[in-house]
């Protein structure tokens, strides 16, 4: 759970309680920053490939992005992208792509480092979800994004601080 505290909110601090998975963050509601959506890799695939039933979505999701909609991804899911291109045998789409992908000027890649692995892996039994989404949930937590575009309700749709949106 987030909470974001502002000038007009009734709570603080000292009133939430102090569990691992409540975090505190002070600022604005209406902070771009804290409003930005977290880009999973099947939005990136279902664009890329054209999927029958989530390709237009992707591809809209993609658009307001290139257009200059905040986003973050991380570079774990740009490597997921990759590892699907390279299965489906497209290994020479992987750099335009990326590069693609690189150029979306309101698209912001967040890293990771050691510590986060630690507490991705943990993210894998608390929520039981892949490794790959406990280190992205991490993230996530981290940016204070509450919200996903993917459609992975099997794993992400566990975690019960974001909401999970594909439209």
């Amino acid at each position: 759970m987030v909470v974001v505290v502002d000038d007009l909110s009734a709570s603080f601090e000292w009133n939430l309680p102090k569990e691992a998975r409540v975090r505190f963050i002070r600022g604005s509601v209406l902070d771009e920053e804290r409003l930005k959506r977290f880009v999973d890799t099947n939005v990136f695939v279902y664009a890329l490939t054209g999927h029958p039933r989530f390709g237009e979505v992707a591809k809209t999701i993609l658009e307001r992005i290139e257009a200059g909609e905040a986003a973050v991804t991380s570079p774990l899911v740009l490597c997921k992208v990759a590892w699907v291109l390279e299965t489906m045998g497209k290994q020479r789409e992987i750099k335009p792509t990326l590069e693609k992908i690189l150029s979306y000027g309101s698209l912001e890649v967040v890293g990771f480092d050691e510590d986060d692995l630690l507490v991705g892996a943990n993210n894998m039994v608390v929520y039981q979800i892949d490794f790959n989404d406990g280190v992205n949930v991490v993230i996530m937590e981290r940016n204070g994004i509450r919200e996903v575009y993917s459609n992975d309700k099997r794993y992400l749709g566990k975690v019960d601080f974001l909401r999970i949106v594909f439209e």
